[in-house]
């Protein structure tokens, strides 16, 4: 795997019938910024070096400065929970996901609680609000998301509910005329269900 920041290229090494080397790459369109620990990934161990960078005082903007005004601040942890939560759930991630599973839930309060009163200044141990302790402020960030996820985001972006309605519009133009159901109506139940 290779990235350049916003493509990542993946190649498939195989052998063709004769024995000789072959192989596919493919390249998919990323915004890998929020990676900065080289894995591939934005997960809590890249939000979790933003923060002890801002914490720290000594931020390195060539690395940390997602918004691209020149400087380290909350605004980018911001900008690395949209990020990163776009690309893992396409929803940005919320105030209080510590586990950025997410969804805000009994989960993130039990981190939040297992390291409250701490000095701990990461995202994973419940510091939501970057300030190098894990307090009230950050179990208030989190009971103010608290129950919601960022899959439930998806239906308040307008072409995220114009997606849905058609594909539910596809759904009930093909019914069998046994069940009167359409094709995928079951999946479409199952998904809209949940919330």
């Amino acid at each position: 795997m290779a990235t350049n920041g916003t493509e990542v290229v993946v190649g498939a090494p195989g052998e063709d019938i004769q024995g000789g080397n072959m192989g596919a790459a493919y390249i998919y369109e990323a915004d890998l910024r929020c990676d900065f620990n080289g894995d591939f990934k934005c997960d809590g161990g890249d939000i979790d070096e933003l923060q002890a960078s801002l914490v720290g005082g000594s931020p390195d903007p060539d690395v940390y400065d997602l918004t691209g005004d020149s400087q380290v601040d909350v605004n980018d942890r911001n900008s690395w929970l949209e990020l990163a939560g776009t690309l893992n759930y396409g929803a940005p991630y919320l105030l209080g996901d510590a586990n950025l599973d997410g969804s805000v839930d009994t989960s993130d309060f039990n981190i939040w609680n297992e390291n409250r009163l701490t000095n701990r200044h990461a995202w994973t141990s419940g510091d939501f609000n970057v300030d190098g302790s894990v307090d009230v402020s950050d179990f208030n960030l989190w009971n103010g998301s608290k129950f919601t996820g960022s899959q439930m985001l998806l239906l308040t972006n307008p072409l995220n509910r114009y997606f849905a309605f058609n594909l539910t519009e596809d759904a009930h133009q093909d019914r069998d005329l046994e069940s009167g159901k359409g094709e995928g109506e079951d999946l479409i139940e199952s998904i809209f269900s949940r919330w």
